[in-house]
């Protein structure tokens, strides 16, 4: 009878398990879809058809593909100081939430107009914006368009702000009928003239 030998396995099986992790490693590396490719896709799906809003997934892809490639923006927004990611009937929009593409303005403070048209059982209507530096709330009791400042400095670089819809009776939104409509504009401060 033969006894086996205890102890550690020889460095030779260390090198080839070692190799062969590696190389396992590098080619599931290779096989990941890069950020910015995904959000091509994610851009592409939106504009089919039957799109019925971004998953948190989606919502994590796009955000980390502005924060790596800012110029990204002019795919989302355009030269529009602020506008929804998803597709709009005329600027209006019907998802119960959606995501805006905010623009930064150097030395500018950056007012959001939000505008509110649905049917009556819709009201009162609230309207949440939310991001890491912002918690923004309007409130509609008919068809309306209000107003307010983002924090002075806010965005310090392109950013998704969410924004949720909910009625006030708590059923959700998409049970209502109702729109918004979005907009940004920037406001110089005037020079002091002598």
């Amino acid at each position: 009878m033969t006894t086996l030998r205890g102890g550690w396995p020889s460095a030779g099986f260390w090198v080839f398990a070692s190799s062969w992790t590696a190389l396992a490693t590098l080619l599931a590396w290779g096989m990941t879809e890069p950020d910015l490719d995904r959000a091509w896709r994610i851009l592409g799906r939106m504009e089919r058809p039957g799109f019925a809003g971004m998953s948190p997934r989606d919502v994590r892809v796009l955000s980390r593909s502005l924060q790596r490639h800012p110029s990204l923006i002019e795919a989302l927004s355009g030269n529009r100081i602020a506008d929804f990611v998803e597709p709009t009937e005329q600027k209006w929009i019907a998802y119960r939430e959606a995501h805006l593409a905010v623009r930064p303005q150097p030395n500018a403070t950056i007012r959001i107009w939000t505008e509110s048209r649905a049917s009556s059982t819709a009201y009162p209507l609230t309207v949440r914006f939310r991001a890491s530096w912002l918690d923004e709330t309007v409130a509609f009791d008919k068809d309306d368009r209000k107003s307010f400042e983002l924090p002075e400095g806010q965005p310090v670089r392109a950013e998704l702000v969410r924004v949720s819809v909910v009625p006030a009776d708590g059923v959700p939104a998409d049970g209502h009928f109702f729109e918004i409509r979005v907009t940004g504009e920037a406001l110089i401060p005037q020079q002091a003239t002598p």
